[in-house]
């Protein structure tokens, strides 16, 4: 039985996450800028969505110490054997059990993560500043890159309209999920079931951390899934995400947006 822990953050709505046993050939090529660089690389910022849907975010300062506090007090919290009523429990298709504790930040205000477990809710509240943090910078520069012609962006239900996109995912909220995936006794990267079917989100654009494994040596944590994240451009690929690296992956609704982008399986 091998636990993995996973936190991932969305704007707008909606979470995308593909855990595929499958054997895959690794992703190459990634569009790559570090947080640091992200304010002089807009244009990059916006190819990368554009083309290939998907930008990976390194550098992030304090972010991976942040990550696996947070993932390791989460590991005790949800290990508990009688299950809080926040937590949602779920049997996918190929036999693993997930377990999932959610929160919302709304615009930039972040409602604290309330599941019974005082240590993982302070460190995870943190690990959600920082993805919040990185999340609107990404926003900001993508924005500012696709917006030339100070078009409308999105309109609000009310009909109000938004020329930037950070003025529009500030009014937003944000979904943030922490899952932890028990696989059955047994389960292999061979048997080709999956635990999810891939698909595209309806959100905006998803922030994905990497997974802690508990309780797996090197010989049997997947292989050919280290991150638990697959994407689809030409090919299925399996996404090799750094412990200080932050994945953002574009979902349905930036087809809205009046410039291009990528959905992203």
């Amino acid at each position: 039985v091998k636990p993995i822990f996973f936190a991932d953050a969305m704007a707008l709505m909606g979470l995308a996450l593909c855990c595929l046993r499958v054997a895959f050939a690794s992703s190459t090529s990634l569009p790559i800028i570090p947080y640091l660089e992200l304010q002089a690389q807009p244009e990059t910022v916006l190819n990368a969505f554009a083309t290939d849907g998907i930008l990976l975010v390194p550098g992030v300062p304090g972010f991976a110490d942040a990550r696996r506090a947070a993932l390791h007090a989460m590991s005790t919290c949800f290990a508990q054997s009688t299950a809080p009523a926040q937590f949602k429990d779920r049997l996918l298709a190929d036999g693993a059990q997930r377990r999932t504790a959610a929160a919302e930040t709304h615009g930039h205000t972040l409602r604290p993560m309330q599941v019974g477990c005082p240590e993982f809710e302070q460190k995870a509240d943190v690990l959600r500043t920082m993805v919040h943090m990185t999340l609107m910078e990404v926003i900001r520069v993508w924005g500012l890159a696709g917006n030339h012609d100070n078009k409308v962006v999105f309109r609000h239900e009310s009909g109000n309209p938004y020329m930037s996109l950070l003025d529009a995912v500030s009014s937003a909220t944000h979904l943030e999920h922490f899952h932890m995936y028990t696989s059955r006794d047994g389960l292999d990267d061979s048997d080709g079931r999956a635990s999810l079917d891939l698909h595209t989100d309806a959100g905006l654009l998803l922030a994905f951390a990497s997974p802690l494994y508990s309780k797996a040596t090197p010989s049997t944590a997947p292989k050919a899934t280290p991150s638990g994240l697959v994407i689809q451009r030409e090919t299925l690929e399996a996404i090799d995400l750094p412990e200080d690296s932050i994945a953002f992956l574009v979902g349905e609704a930036a087809k809205w947006l009046p410039w291009p982008a990528r959905p992203l399986p």
